[in-house]
């Protein structure tokens, strides 16, 4: 049955074409909940089709007004945080996790993932360090998935172009780091860590990733080479490109 009710609210609501259209099925599904007492579990499966659907003020909407002994769950909290994400809202989903833990709820790994990742599409490295902050604050324990997405974040960083500002370096040298020190760095990772800093003509922080490389027994491989070389080119330090 409450596959059938699911498949038939998705559908409905994919009909709305704006979010006033979306508040009146809430509004309709209250009345008819008054008048025939169905299961309240109704409302944590509309709440979850409006995030699905990217409609995060009818989602949060439906969230500040369920009541009717129906409280959400981690999965509920995942999927607005993901809404807002996928709304390129990122700061917003960050305040409503903070809310979320001041009202009692314990987001998991998967949340704070949600969040890392939007942090990452947007380039914000600064954002990345922040939820990663909120997880040790927290006491979620970082995990192969929490550095692969982190990895992802300072690869687009160092892909940017030269007319990037500085911090853009200093906050993928900071996730990098995060990487190297719960021992999630491989040879992959250095390289392209290298290659990034090196195409923006960071030969300083190049050096520094390669004197790491070294000391945990990794080399560069071909592309990094050829990197390093263009690297101080256009760092004009031609003695050290005719050197390697």
């Amino acid at each position: 049955m409450f596959d059938e009710t699911r498949s038939f609210l998705n559908e409905l609501v994919g009909f709305c074409e704006s979010k006033r259209a979306g508040f009146m099925i809430w509004d309709e599904l209250v009345r008819v909940y008054r008048e025939f007492s169905f299961s309240p579990t109704v409302f944590d499966m509309i709440l979850k089709v409006y995030a699905k659907k990217g409609m995060p003020k009818n989602a949060l909407y439906v969230f500040d007004n369920m009541g009717w002994g129906i409280v959400p769950d981690v999965y509920a909290c995942t999927i607005m945080v993901g809404a807002y994400c996928r709304d390129g809202r990122v700061g917003k989903a960050v305040e409503f996790v903070k809310e979320m833990g001041d009202l009692g709820f314990e987001p998991n790994a998967v949340t704070y993932h949600c969040l890392i990742n939007g942090c990452v599409e947007l380039g914000d490295g600064k954002g990345v360090e922040t939820v990663l902050e909120l997880m040790d604050q927290k006491g979620v324990s970082r995990n192969v998935i929490t550095y692969t997405l982190v990895i992802k974040g300072y690869s687009k960083l160092c892909k940017v172009g030269e007319a990037e500002k500085m911090e853009n370096v200093e906050s993928a040298l900071t996730l990098w780091k995060h990487v190297v020190a719960r021992g999630f760095a491989t040879g992959i990772t250095f390289n392209t860590m290298f290659n990034g800093l090196c195409k923006m003509g960071k030969t300083i922080e190049a050096e520094e990733v390669f004197e790491k490389m070294k000391e945990l027994g990794s080399s560069l491989d071909g592309i990094s080479h050829r990197n390093l070389v263009d690297g101080y080119c256009k760092a004009k330090h031609m003695s050290q490109a005719l050197l390697n």
